[in-house]
């Protein structure tokens, strides 16, 4: 037997403070009140990406809404977007949604919490084992706006949590979840080929690159000697790197990798070095996050 090389890596986004690709948004928006409690409103956006180079979409949205009490509104709407696909034609997108937002003024802040259940249905897009459509979502938004006195401005801030309704393949708290979330399937798509490209760019003839899981890849190969695989890991992640930027990803890729040399002599089975690099690999990902805090 001879020695082998097993290599677990995990796909991850680097922080959104690493990013340079800017992005835009400009909408206009007119509201009328049609009876006492109830509002229509129509809105036009228009968005840029990519460092205000191309454009991302045009979408129209039109609202109603229902004001319940002084701190509960209720409201639904039909959102047409045409999106500039990154690596396709232009894709027609309907969205529909409802929600129910609470709120609360505290002298001169107003906090609020949103609850939206989204339906997002692709134009000429198959739903697949691993992709659903319509894409369904509940949108949890927190935010705090402040009154300043006599004046047209009024800032605020707000984070919005995305929870997938319908993924087939679950809800795992991974990266890859975060970049089909925050940025849609197709980024994610994009991400998941720019691993498997960097993978196959940086292996050996005689090795076997897989895909296991969502955003999980294994790579096994002979072993020479701890600088070549020590090599083989920058080599992988310079690659990846080039890749996401090739491909003009939103988010700067990364990855988490765990390495283990397999002993002909020793009594642990394949498994059993799997494990280790995966654990490995773990541990990693782990003092990566701890950095970031």
């Amino acid at each position: 037997m001879r020695y082998i090389t097993i290599i677990i890596l995990l796909l991850s986004v680097l922080p959104l403070t690493a990013q340079d690709n800017l992005e835009n948004s400009f909408s206009i928006e007119l509201s009328k009140k049609i009876f006492p409690k109830f509002t229509i409103t129509l809105e036009e956006d228009f968005r840029l990406r990519d460092n205000f180079q191309e454009i991302d979409r045009f979408s129209t949205t039109l609202e109603i809404s229902y004001r319940v009490c002084n701190h509960l509104k209720a409201g639904g709407a039909y959102n047409l977007i045409n999106y500039n696909h990154p690596s396709k034609d232009w894709e027609t997108r309907h969205r529909y949604y409802f929600y129910l937002t609470g709120s609360y003024k505290l002298r001169r802040f107003t906090f609020s919490l949103r609850e939206r259940f989204q339906s997002t249905y692709r134009v000429h897009v198959k739903e697949t084992a691993k992709r659903a459509n319509p894409k369904l979502y509940l949108r949890s938004r927190l935010k705090v706006e402040y009154d300043i006195r006599r004046s047209a401005f009024e800032p605020f801030a707000s984070i919005e949590w995305y929870n997938t309704l319908n993924n087939p393949q679950g809800n795992s708290m991974d990266r890859l979840k975060y970049i089909n979330d925050t940025f849609g399937h197709e980024y994610g798509d994009m991400a998941i080929c720019a691993a498997a490209r960097a993978l196959m760019q940086c292996s050996s003839r005689d090795a076997v690159p897989a895909r296991t899981g969502g955003d999980e890849f294994v790579l096994i190969q002979s072993y020479q000697s701890d600088e070549v695989s020590r090599e083989l890991v920058l080599r992988i992640r310079r690659t990846l790197e080039a890749e996401g930027k090739a491909q003009k990803l939103p988010f700067p890729l990364s990855m988490s990798i765990g390495t283990v040399v397999t002993d002909p002599e020793s009594a642990l089975s394949f498994a059993d070095y799997v494990k280790i690099a995966d654990s490995r690999m773990y541990e990693e990902k782990v003092q990566k996050r701890a950095a970031r805090k």
